[in-house]
């Protein structure tokens, strides 16, 4: 029985569970830009990427916004602009803290499946080295 070592520095596939063969691809604009990388799975065809540990996540995601929430409704309101230009700002801050909260929520939820598989691969190494004794 071969098992594969789970590895969070190499890009791993949710669907296929595995850490499955990929390419790396690239979006770029009609200028010729590179727009944004991503890797996909060669046997499904679904994105692949690197678990990332959700507390990073979190943390940096939480900077943020308390950045963006003491501007927007902190500094805003005293700043002598007008009530509709703060309103603005406001609604925009909301919009990025759904944003960020989904792309946080996400990759918990990635690693989370990750960590699940990564357990259930030790488990089995464990097993089969019992099994040789």
């Amino acid at each position: 029985m071969k098992t594969k070592i789970a590895n969070p520095n190499k890009p791993w596939c949710p669907v296929c569970e595995d850490h499955a063969d990929y390419d790396l691809k690239e979006w770029t604009t009609s200028e010729g830009r590179k727009t944004a990388s991503f890797y996909t799975c060669n046997r499904c065809g679904s994105d692949t990427w690197k678990p990332t540990s959700p507390g990073i996540y979190g943390f940096v995601v939480i900077l943020v916004l308390a950045f963006l929430y003491f501007m927007a409704f902190v500094v805003g309101p005293d700043a002598g602009e007008s009530l509709l230009e703060i309103l603005f700002v406001q609604i925009c801050v909301l919009g990025v803290t759904c944003y960020l909260v989904r792309v946080a929520w996400k990759n918990a939820v990635h690693w989370r499946k990750f960590h699940k598989w990564r357990k259930r691969q030790y488990q089995e190494l464990i097993d089969a080295s019992r099994k040789q004794k």
